[in-house]
């Protein structure tokens, strides 16, 4: 079985036993208010992100439209379309929110350019040696002036004790083909000649402390 089927079919089980909610595709054992911050710290993060004059957005690893159902709540003329791998997820973003092409990033072939494109934890599941040419691949798909935002898991207190104890708390859906980027690492996923890094941060769980921290988000503007 290839990987990709493998993530695929992981995904349509996850879906199967969560449906379309936070839970299906953010931390499946955490209670809800936390799933909830954690989605609002994305959404914050991406709106603060996004140009003015944002009219196109491409949502890669859209799952059921977790964020974009919330972007287009602040900007109903957002012309919104997914990518996604899950076929349950795909089906449901296309019949609400818009367009979605159904398959992996790596079979992706862009047909247009995008105001803003948008990442969200689906990097983790790229093997390494292929992340520069998919990446490279996105970036060729925005529109200059155009903004990228990524947010993926990062290498992290939790990750470790997770690894050391065998703990299956916060064990991901296809935790054997998943990858945790350092904080450089991930930086040097989006080092173009041609980019502007606009907004960095690290998000974490618990309110305030912003610790431990899950996720680092990055928004790179291509030059004009």
């Amino acid at each position: 079985m290839s990987k990709v089927t493998e993530i695929h079919d992981a995904w349509e089980q996850r879906h199967e036993k969560f449906g379309n909610s936070k839970r299906s595709v953010l931390f499946k054992n955490l209670p809800d208010y936390l799933n909830n911050r954690i989605h609002r710290l994305h959404i914050q993060f991406i709106q603060n992100a996004l140009n003015d004059d944002t009219k196109t957005l491409l949502d890669v690893g859209c799952g059921y439209g977790r964020i974009s159902k919330d972007l287009l709540k602040y900007n109903s003329g957002l012309n919104i379309e997914g990518l996604e791998l899950s076929t349950s997820f795909a089906h449901h973003f296309e019949k609400n929110i818009g367009t979605c092409y159904q398959g992996s990033l790596q079979d992706f072939i862009p047909t247009k350019k995008y105001d803003a494109i948008i990442i969200v934890t689906m990097l983790m599941y790229i093997d390494s040696n292929e992340l520069p040419v998919n990446i490279e691949k996105i970036w060729q798909s925005l529109q200059p002036g155009g903004v990228l935002i990524c947010i993926e898991p990062i290498e992290n207190f939790l990750v470790s004790l997770r690894q050391k104890y065998k703990l299956g708390y916060f064990k991901p859906t296809g935790e054997n083909r998943v990858n945790y980027f350092n904080s450089d690492e991930f930086n040097h996923l989006f080092n173009f000649p041609d980019s502007i890094t606009k907004f960095e941060t690290k998000i974490g769980l618990l309110p305030l402390l912003n610790m431990p921290i899950l996720h680092k988000a990055i928004t790179i503007t291509k030059q004009k």
